[in-house]
């Protein structure tokens, strides 16, 4: 594939960062690094998330090998690994054009669409395409895939911080582990979580957040709301967020244990090759500690009235009916 950046000197395209290179580039058994970079710059153009369009891309050209679409119902060549196809798919979704048109709201919906067997190959939780972090290789991001408010993404409890956490994190209940680790590691991916939460509420880059000192956020936060902030009142408001996310979905009748996710998520089955062969996430011990950390039903995931009261959000209670 020639370069898009060809002779035009004046053609510049961002760079494209790591959830994007994974989904437009090895999801898709894409090599061509230009390709890739194009394709973000697609993304970027029109609007579209870079996860989920390479999500949705990746599954058309798993349906493709597998011979539940064909190339007359998708009108483009998806062999595994064909960047110009890749592309030419993207323009279609963009354009909510052909097959395009099917695959333009995410997985779960075009598995629909298509029929026939293809909703066993549409990987998603609540219709929302898996992002890159594997928890095969960091177990702790298959709690957040599942369970989270918003099932599905990664920025919620950056679970891969337990193999390496930052010093300032021990002093509020985050100890190293081993990244393989299920067994005692609820309090760990508890406190992650309602950290992640309360730098996202924030409106920081969490680069930022483990890469620096984070002391300038507490500074920050107390400058803005007048409330005196540290690390242990950050964790605090990070983990009342977290409840009140949640209770809005347990309101609206969603209970998420009762969510389905697909088995490759966990390993299950587990891959034969590769680097993480044979590996299954011990999901269940992960989930019960992690929700217990919370102070939530390991059942019906309702949260305890009185941590919420602990908390200072103790109106929760009476609103989900539990006082």
């Amino acid at each position: 594939m020639q370069s898009i950046y060809g002779d035009n000197k004046e053609l510049r395209s961002h760079k494209p960062e790591y959830e994007t290179i994974a989904s437009l580039g090895p999801l898709c058994n894409n090599d061509d690094l230009d390709s890739i970079i194009r394709g973000a710059d697609l993304c970027n153009q029109y609007g579209l998330d870079t996860i989920s369009a390479g999500a949705a891309i990746a599954f058309a050209m798993d349906l493709y090998d597998r011979g539940i679409i064909t190339k007359e119902q998708s009108g483009v060549d998806l062999t595994w690994g064909n960047a110009e196809g890749i592309l030419q798919m993207l323009e279609l979704m963009a354009k909510r054009e052909d097959f395009g048109d099917v695959l333009a709201d995410g997985v779960k919906v075009a598995a629909e669409r298509i029929g026939k067997n293809a909703r066993q190959f549409a990987y998603h939780v609540q219709g929302q395409e898996l992002p890159m972090h594997d928890p095969k290789c960091f177990p702790g991001f298959a709690i957040g895939y599942h369970l989270d408010d918003a099932p599905g993404r990664h920025m919620h409890n950056n679970a891969w911080a337990v193999i390496c956490p930052p010093e300032w994190l021990s002093g509020i209940g985050v100890e190293k582990a081993d990244a393989k680790a299920y067994k005692g590691q609820g309090r760990n991916y508890m406190v992650l979580s309602a950290m992640s939460h309360f730098v996202n509420a924030t409106g920081s880059c969490q680069f930022g957040w483990w890469s620096n000192d984070p002391s300038y956020l507490y500074r920050f936060m107390t400058t803005v709301t007048g409330w005196k902030f540290d690390k242990e009142e950050a964790r605090i408001a990070g983990e009342r967020i977290a409840n009140m996310r949640h209770a809005f979905n347990l309101r609206e009748g969603h209970n998420p244990k009762k969510w389905e996710y697909p088995g490759i998520m966990i390993g299950n089955p587990p891959l034969g090759v590769g680097p993480l062969a044979n590996v299954t996430v011990d999901i269940e011990t992960l989930e019960s500690e992690w929700l217990e950390a919370y102070h939530w039903d390991k059942q019906t995931t309702k949260p305890d009235p009185n941590h919420l009261k602990e908390l200072g959000i103790g109106d929760l209670a009476k609103e989900l009916g539990l006082i």
